[in-house]
């Protein structure tokens, strides 16, 4: 029986070359995104136009440790599939989910990143970032600091009226425009509100947070890490 070429072979010869290997391995700017919320966070990170990047946008209606717990088994069976992703990123909530739960989110997100790349690594010839893009205490804080700062924590019922006040229309969960909003009014106020004033505003939330759990400081956020890594990969 012969044998069966196996990945990285050279067609004609049969025989294992190390570059091809590599080549048909590198995940080439993979981006895999896990949301707790089924449609409001993928809605909003689906509008991105990118190029140059291969990004998956999953949206499981699971909350804080069990959706970690479900990330990291769908990037493993992609991986399965030798479909690679160099980034994985968690998307949830404080909300009112047990503090236990949410603390051990990001306890798994250390953990299990330290496994994957004991795994994959050195076989993607690339480090995986495995990142948690947390807000506390909802989503709706990353919309809101793209008019102003916000350093006082409110309720999740409060951000709607907050947004209902500074949006062209009244604010509703899961409206797929919220990206083309926020977008409009950067262009509108020419800088002066928008997406760079909301990273610059979460980066004022993050130097102020519990440096030892930042995760658990009221307002927080770094949702705006995922959008820079975003960014990156813009159409022009």
């Amino acid at each position: 029986m012969s044998k069966k070429k196996g990945l990285g072979q050279n067609p004609r010869t049969g025989k294992g070359n190390q570059r091809t290997r590599a080549r048909e391995l590198q995940p080439n700017d993979a981006i895999l995104i896990v949301c707790e919320g089924s449609k409001t966070e993928p809605n909003y990170f689906k509008a991105f136009k990118l190029i140059n990047c291969r990004v998956e946008i999953h949206g499981l209606g699971m909350n804080t440790k069990t959706l970690v717990a479900e990330a990291v088994e769908k990037w493993k069976a992609f991986a399965a599939d030798q479909n690679y992703f160099n980034q994985l990123w968690c998307v949830f909530d404080r909300d009112s989910f047990p503090q236990q739960d949410y603390n051990d989110a990001f306890e798994l997100i250390r953990s299990e990143s330290m496994k994957i790349n004991r795994q994959y690594k050195k076989r993607m010839g690339t480090p995986i970032h495995f990142e948690a893009a947390y807000t506390n205490e909802a989503f709706e804080l990353w919309y809101l600091l793209h008019f102003d700062y916000q350093n006082t924590g409110v309720s999740r019922d409060q951000y709607k009226g907050k947004l209902d006040n500074r949006l062209p229309k009244p604010y509703k969960k899961n409206d797929p425009t919220m990206y083309e909003l926020l977008e409009n009014l950067g262009v509108q106020t020419a800088g002066r509100q928008g997406q760079a004033f909301a990273i610059e505003n979460a980066k004022r939330l993050c130097a102020h947070a519990d440096p030892v759990q930042p995760h658990n400081t009221n307002p927080s956020t770094t949702v705006h890490l995922l959008v820079e890594e975003l960014n990156k990969y813009l159409k022009p």
